[in-house]
């Protein structure tokens, strides 16, 4: 169980972990590191409130876990003739919630856009988008929330 002060820069709630969450948070709790917390509000009076926490997760690649679609968007001209193959196995190994859009562009030509179907969906993160952006390139994954 943990019972710790939760700050930021308006104020402090003193904060409860039980016992049957602590493992799963207890990387996540020490000083300084930012997190987001979400849980049950209970207020007695103007000096004792507390958050019962029910999730916490850090705040460092929320934006990607959080997405709903990620859109891949690359030049035909720049891809390798592989580069379909590994971007399929990335989506095999990385099944989750978030939509694919891909969309392909030739310059000053035509731009297709490609859709997933809800059979195929990826769980979103920075180690995902860094590891499609290292076939694509830097700049290629948008995250759309």
């Amino acid at each position: 169980m943990a019972l710790f002060t939760l700050e930021d820069l308006t104020g402090a709630v003193e904060t409860v972990v039980f016992p049957n969450s602590y493992s799963k948070f207890e990387p996540f709790m020490s000083a300084d590191y930012p997190i987001l917390i979400s849980g049950r509000f209970e207020f007695e009076d103007e000096r004792s409130c507390k958050v019962i926490a029910s999730d916490l997760q850090p705040l460092s690649g929320i934006l990607e876990r959080s997405a709903k679609t990620l859109r891949i968007s690359a030049s035909i001209s720049d891809l390798s003739p592989d580069s379909a193959v590994q971007l399929h196995r990335l989506l095999e190994n990385n099944r989750g919630e978030t939509g694919v859009e891909v969309e392909l562009f030739y310059p000053s030509e035509y731009r297709v856009s490609i859709r997933s179907s809800d059979f195929v969906k990826v769980r979103s993160s920075l180690e995902l988008i860094q590891q499609i952006e290292s076939i694509y390139g830097p700049g290629s994954v948008h995250v759309l929330n």
